[in-house]
């Protein structure tokens, strides 16, 4: 019996289509998902779920099938799970790079105590606070991960000023912070 989706059903999911159109005939219950993507003339694919059951006419099996568009949805999935790969990703990354600042740090200060040169303090020193400065950076992207992730909430504007003064590379400008403590202004 020759069924008409290959018209227009994806060819990866035809054979799904076509038994679970068969099975529907037979009045057998489908328990998978019943989405699958359809080829528009134009080219473009587009995403359906179908809820199929059996009914009669002129006293032969039929389906009466309801689709829903669910391109969207499927986009928005899809995009999602792109976003979570690659905050995964980054997440590895950012863990491997602050392993690498750790031993750094270390190799610094068992080398700055094997060569007690005061003329090589300032390198060491210097050396050290980029390293301090590149573990910010790092810390910061892990902060930048989570926006439009999390939804938003009010911030403590006094905690975020002295926070960012700290962190900051702010060589000789000195930061004065009057904002009231539990001040939420910044959301």
């Amino acid at each position: 019996m020759g069924l008409p989706f290959s018209t227009f059903v994806h060819p990866e999911d035809l054979e799904y289509v076509n038994s679970t159109y068969l099975k529907t005939l037979q009045g057998k219950k489908i328990r998978k998902p019943s989405d699958f993507r359809i080829i528009t003339k134009s080219g473009s694919v587009m995403w359906f779920d179908v809820k199929s059951v059996r009914i009669f006419w002129n006293k032969k099996p039929a389906t009466l099938s309801f689709f829903i568009d669910i391109t969207e949805q499927k986009k928005a999935e899809d995009a999602l799970r792109q976003a979570n790969q690659l905050n995964m990703m980054t997440s590895i990354t950012r863990h491997d790079i602050n392993n690498q600042i750790t031993m750094l740090t270390g190799f610094l200060r068992i080398l700055e105590k094997k060569q007690p040169d005061p003329t090589l303090s300032e390198y060491f020193q210097k050396i050290s606070t980029t390293t301090k400065r590149i573990s910010t950076m790092i810390r910061f992207t892990k902060e930048y991960e989570k926006i439009d992730v999390h939804a938003p909430v009010w911030q403590d504007t006094r905690t975020l000023v002295d926070t960012v003064a700290k962190e900051a590379p702010l060589g000789k400008v000195i930061v004065k912070n009057d904002i009231p403590s539990g001040n939420r202004n910044i959301r």
